[in-house]
């Protein structure tokens, strides 16, 4: 290295400064500069020997020692000092084990120069030679510093194969046999394995070069040696022999390949084919294979460790919030016991814990898992005690256990500890961090996934089980044969619905996948199939019409639409016009459970959509009308279930009565209510349903859906059903208040006050000629207004404290005109910013045909930025939907666009079952 440099200053001093090597500022200087021992021994007035150890800050590489004579002399006139230095050996500083011995050479010149001015000037010349000692590739040592060449630090970490972080417990023993350069090592390495198999060893000579571009390659590939000669012994080991002194040798292939994202970021690829010799189980190669492949989360978690908390971006925060869950295995710890271990290892965390010296209780608390009654603490972040910050760990399981998704919880959570929402907004990786670690608490904990699948399944199977068990005591009773058949077909028809739904939502992803789908629909798990899909943020394919959300509220309305509805009108028909005794249990219990369970189902659809966060962010006005208080919501969501279960039992009732009346008042009712439904959605332009298929199969889609609507609305009470994309506020309010009017209407129908002929008469008629015991049961007037009565006092009562309870602002939503194609419209008109715009896509084409030209105009000039900024929402499934003669034609991104839906599989296309609909994702714009 050479370098000249003019500095204003005095000859003498200069050379002062270069020569006083232990001096205060001296040694401020060297410690700046990763400077950790520093020691002078004088051997004349013009000889020094300098000791210095420096931390050269690069990852796995242990500090250089160097031990070096400085001399200097002054030239005759004393206008110019020369000093020169050389690594020389002393006994006074031997080498030490924790540092590596570097030596080098260098040369100063110092040259008094004319002032200028006033000014005294010293031009220095500086010539320097370093050998930092051991293994270490030249472009290591002559780069500048580190940390911009990031591919760089990764090749280091991973060719130094000695370093202490990479050596593991199992390592028996680790050698570099050869190294013929720099690019060049042969690696022998042997592994212990468990008692009841051999011990293994393996010999690979690893290579790497710069890739083109950019980047590295890392080679490694197995070699025999006279050295280290395998073992002839392929089976068990030498009798003889302890286990540590036989091994078999096993083989092992890998490529890496070390690129550069952007000046933060590097990727890592890595492919591994690994033969562990002798005779193992599938089980345990496979074992092997993750193990191997587990390193390059390793190389992510070291780097990962030394970033600092100012560097720490969403990305790190993800990446923690995975560390703080899954500790190190060799730790042998519980997530909560090595949260001090995991903080104290990252610099970040680190630096987090020192400005708040809580942070480990509270994560500690937070990955116990533990569920506690929900208590808000509304202290601000800088007066927060270590008692506040458990308290505020212990509250997040418990916000996690009411959602689907850790987004919905954390965001209930932080809201109701105003310190989180200070800490979020301070750093915002610190939130990342806290939804990951949800998001796996969710997954692993007791009550998270594993409770809802479970619960979800075992509803569903409960329902089922005690609509077989009615449909058998049909069966069993003379004369209710009828009613068993019916159930049946119900049942049938329900499962038959959400085959239905399977094969929009599959149906081009092969016959395979289809097949997979049926029979998981057939088996009754298809609820609880869904809930853990939502849970587990399952990916919405490119080929998906909806996303799992949206597939999980479709199979409970199917279920509701075809089973739970008619089944219960049928039961409470059949429990009136029965009036037998004999089962009247079973009867009522199985009413009881379809009611509840329809409830639920019917509580969960709302309380779901309007508690998730990114609902509410990108519709605010409609989303949000649960209060942040936990208790409150808890209320809220029993209220819920209570008015669907009441408002299903209460027009069950009314049904029944009017079919016992006249079966044909039933059907012109319904068929009136509906026809009139439908010809206000023709009269306001909003009879397409929103989700994107179009042509036939739009318009049978779009009927089937507002009838299913409709009748889930006018007997369960869906609240999300209010949205304009359904039914709209307004048709929603005079839905439910008409619901509530028909059964007291059918009462005096049924009793035959309101028509000409006895109903109650006739159907008494039929009681005595099929139940001629005393046993028979009737319904009195005054029991059917009773029972009327109360069941609308309490949805009345329920309604009330839930409008008390939701927040005022969204009262309105209730009442509301507004349409279907302005809601679907107002995403893009009133979004904000892109990620909100984009949702525009997910709507049928016909909703927001009034502004075609403006989301078009939009995707071409945003489509470049896209590309290079690549936000989350620009992925493959969301450009499927674009029409590609809408993606601009510069930079080639229209033509690389069109062979990317080209480059689809022949075998995928083929596999398709669906030809007759046509989705406005996989087209183009025609018109």
């Amino acid at each position: 290295m050479l370098c000249a440099q003019v500095v204003d200053a005095p000859i003498a001093e200069v050379a002062a400064w270069e020569v006083a090597k232990m001096s205060r500022e001296n040694q401020k200087v060297r410690a700046a500069s990763g400077g950790l021992e520093s020691d002078l021994v004088k051997i004349n007035d013009h000889e020094n020997i300098y000791h210095v150890v420096y931390d050269l800050s690069i990852p796995t590489f242990l500090p250089r020692q160097f031990v070096s004579m400085v001399v200097w002399k002054w030239d005759e006139d004393m206008q110019e000092l020369t000093v020169a230095g050389e690594g020389v050996q002393h006994d006074g500083f031997p080498e030490r084990k924790e540092y590596l011995r570097a030596s080098g050479s260098a040369l100063y010149k110092y040259k008094r120069e004319a002032e200028v001015g006033e000014l005294p000037q010293t031009k220095v010349t500086y010539t320097q030679q370093v050998d930092l000692g051991g293994r270490i590739p030249k472009w290591v040592q002559n780069r500048q510093g580190i940390g911009t060449l990031i591919p760089d630090e990764v090749l280091a970490y991973v060719w130094d194969v000695k370093s202490r972080d990479k050596t593991r417990p199992d390592d028996l023993e680790k050698e570099i046999d050869e190294q013929p350069n720099d690019h060049n090592q042969l690696v022998f390495n042997k592994k212990q394995t468990p008692a009841v198999i051999s011990n293994r060893d393996f010999l690979g000579r690893a290579v790497w070069k710069e890739a083109e571009g950019g980047g590295f390659v890392v080679v490694a590939v197995p070699e025999e040696s006279t050295k280290r000669p395998a073992n002839k012994r392929k089976g068990s080991r030498k009798k003889s022999s302890a286990k540590g002194d036989f091994a078999i040798r096993g083989t092992y292939k890998s490529i890496m390949k070390i690129e550069k994202v952007d000046n933060e970021w590097t990727r890592i690829v890595q492919v591994i084919r690994a033969d562990a010799g002798g005779y193992i189980t599938t089980l345990v190669a496979r074992q092997m294979i993750a193990s191997r492949l587990a390193g390059v989360t390793t190389i992510q978690e070291f780097f990962e460790e030394q970033r600092g908390m100012g560097d720490y971006d969403k990305a790190d925060g993800r990446a923690l919030g995975y560390r703080l869950t899954y500790p190190d295995e060799k730790n042998k710890k519980t997530p909560s016991e090595a949260v001090a271990y995991i903080v104290k290892l990252h610099k970040g965390l680190s630096q987090l814990s020192q400005e708040y010296p809580w942070i480990v209780a509270f994560l500690k608390e937070t990955l116990k898992g533990g569920l506690h009654r929900n208590k808000a603490v509304s202290t601000k972040l800088d007066c927060l005690s270590e008692a506040e910050a458990r308290r505020i760990g212990k509250n997040l399981p418990q916000a996690l256990r009411s959602r689907k998704k850790a987004e919905g919880g954390v965001y209930q959570w932080k809201n109701q500890n105003p310190s989180m929402v200070e800490l979020f907004e301070k750093y915002p990786w610190v939130e990342e961090m806290v939804l990951t670690m949800g998001e796996e608490l969710l997954k692993n904990a007791a009550w998270g996934l594993r409770f809802r699948v479970i619960t979800g399944s075992g509803l569903s199977m409960v329902d089922l089980a005690t609509d077989i068990n009615v449909i058998l005591v049909y069966f069993g009773q003379p004369g209710q044969e009828g009613y068993g058949w019916m159930m049946l077909g119900m049942v049938l028809a329900s499962m038959g619905l959400q085959l239905v739904l399977v094969l929009v939502q599959n149906g081009k992803m092969g016959w395979s996948k289809l097949l997979r789908e049926a029979l998981i629909v057939v088996s009754g798990l298809k609820p609880g199939v869904d809930a853990m899909r939502v849970v587990s943020n399952a990916e919405m394919n490119e080929h998906h019409v909806v996303d799992a959300k949206q597939e999980l509220v479709g199979t409970k309305c199917a279920e509701m639409f075809c089973e739970s509805i008619p089944g219960c009108i049928l039961q409470v028909t059949a429990l009136i016009q029965g009036g037998s005794r004999d089962k009247m249990g079973t009867k009522v219990f199985s009413i009881f459970v379809s009611a509840i369970t329809t409830g639920m189902s019917s509580a969960s659809i709302s309380y779901d959509f309007d508690s998730d966060p990114e609902k509410r962010r990108k519709l605010p006005t409609f989303y949000g009308y649960l209060p942040d208080e936990g208790n409150k919501r808890t209320i809220m969501y029993v209220c819920i279930v209570i008015n669907s279960a009441l408002l299903l039992l209460l027009r069950s009732i009314g049904a029944a009565l009017l079919i016992l009346a006249d079966a044909k008042i039933f059907v012109a009712y319904m068929a009136g209510d509906h026809l009139l439904y439908l010809l206000l959605k023709l009269v306001r332009g909003d009879f397409l349903y929103w989700m994107p298929i179009e042509g036939v199969s739009g318009l049978i889609l779009s009927l089937v859906m507002r009838v299913g609507v409709k009748t889930i609305t006018d007997f369960t009470g869906v609240l999300q059903f209010r949205a304009s994309g359904e039914m709209g506020g307004a048709m929603w309010l005079w839905t439910i208040c008409l619901a509530l009017v028909v059964p007291w209407v059918a009462v005096p129908v049924y009793f035959g006050s309101l028509t000409s002929n006895s109903t109650k008469a006739a159907q008494n008629e039929v009681i005595i000629s099929t139940n001629s015991t005393s046993d028979a049961l009737e319904l009195e007037q005054s029991d059917a207004l009773g029972i009327l009565g109360s069941l609308t006092a309490c949805w009345v009562i329920a309604f009330a404290v839930f409008l008390s309870l939701m927040k005022k602002k969204y009262r309105s939503t209730f009442w509301s005109k507004e349409t279907g194609n302005e809601w679907a419209q107002s995403f893009f008109l009133q979004g904000g910013s892109d990620d909100i715009k984009k949702n525009i896509f997910k709507y049928n084409l016909a909703k927001w045909e009034p502004i075609e030209s403006q989301v078009k105009e939009w995707v071409k000039e945003g489509w470049m930025e896209w590309e290079k900024d690549k936000p989350d929402w620009f992925n493959d499934n969301w450009k499927a939907k674009v029409p590609v003669d809408w993606v601009p034609k510069e930079g080639k991104a229209g033509w690389k666009e069109s062979v990317r839906r080209r480059s689809i599989s022949v075998a995928e296309r083929k596999g398709s079952v669906l030809f007759g609909a046509k989705t406005h994702p996989e087209g183009t714009n025609d018109k």
